[in-house]
């Protein structure tokens, strides 16, 4: 006689923050999976608790050592500082709701390679925006744009009394 399935109970909670840009959004709906005596992989992404604290954190496992489980933000440059007991996880982010998109958010090998890829994206950014930014502060600052923009664009701005106070926007064109 075959076993019934049961239900996966998820915990359903809401990301704030900035360190697992771009996987994670603020205001992103996630879904934790409890890992239930589950092995924690490197790469999984899980929320936790610090073990000086009682805030939640969410951050992708880098390492499973003896002494504990070391983890990192996906955009922070360095590990956290601390190591991890596994009962202090709550589970496994699972899955992520930006808006009416439903995403899979990767663990283990595959999750590391996709955290790999954002470091690189993140490297190359980080290298472009170094040697084009002198270019740019000179374009900006020669008028060549300006002169461009308002010539091809009509460009004004509008004026809105609101009960707050005067309220400006920028009309480009016919918006």
């Amino acid at each position: 006689m075959m076993k019934p399935r049961m239900p996966i109970q998820f915990i359903l909670m809401s990301y704030n923050g900035t360190s697992m840009n771009p996987i994670l959004k603020a205001g992103d709906g996630i879904w934790v999976m409890p890992y239930d005596g589950k092995n924690i992989r490197r790469g999984d992404v899980i929320v936790f608790t610090p073990p000086e604290g009682d805030s939640k954190i969410i951050h992708r496992v880098v390492a499973c050592e003896k002494q504990g489980i070391k983890t990192k933000g996906d955009n922070n440059s360095d590990f956290d500082q601390f190591l991890l007991s596994p009962d202090k996880i709550l589970g496994q982010v699972v899955y992520a709701r930006r808006g009416r998109e439903l995403r899979k958010i990767y663990g283990g090998t595959t999750g590391r390679m996709i955290a790999g890829a954002i470091r690189i994206g993140q490297s190359i950014k980080e290298r472009l925006f170094f040697l084009l930014s002198p270019a740019y502060r000179w374009f900006i600052r020669s008028g060549v744009f300006r002169g461009w923009v308002s010539g091809w664009m009509k460009t004004r701005v509008v004026s809105f009394n609101r009960l707050e106070g005067t309220e400006l926007q920028l009309m480009i064109g016919r918006y």
